[in-house]
């Protein structure tokens, strides 16, 4: 019984030793490159949402520039003179046009409606896209 407890001991000792090297410089240096990789692919991420809301803010004032143009030549005003804020609100509701055809901007919430209007402006009766802005 004496043996037996010798050898549990040794193959203790044994497992120890083996876990207590820790890593090799080969296993840190592939470690250190993974996170480099990641951190190269997710920092542009980052730093790319304004310029991307910026173009949807854009892409969403050109639509309500064509649908208002496009319910003009309908029949249907929805330009308050002199005044975007209240023509977008105003393109969000919608109208129909005297053929019956509806008119509205589905694809924008106010939110970003409210966005897009600082790329708009109101030019002879007509609302217009204006990228530089106001």
């Amino acid at each position: 019984m004496l043996n037996c407890l010798r050898i549990t001991a040794n193959m203790k000792q044994s497992n120890v030793s083996s876990f207590s090297r820790g890593f090799a410089l080969s296993e840190m240096l592939l470690a250190i490159g993974v996170m480099f990789l990641i951190a190269v692919m997710t920092i542009p991420m980052l730093t790319m949402s304004s310029g991307m809301r910026e173009i949807e803010e854009k892409r969403d004032a050109q639509l309500l520039a064509s649908v208002c143009f496009q319910a003009q030549q309908a029949g249907v005003n929805f330009v308050v003179p002199g005044s975007v804020d209240p023509t977008v609100k105003n393109l969000l509701s919608g109208g129909q046009a005297p053929t019956g055809r509806r008119f509205q901007a589905l694809a924008i919430t106010a939110d970003e409606a409210s966005a897009a209007a600082r790329h708009l402006r109101i030019t002879n009766g007509n609302l217009v896209y204006a990228p530089s802005g106001r």
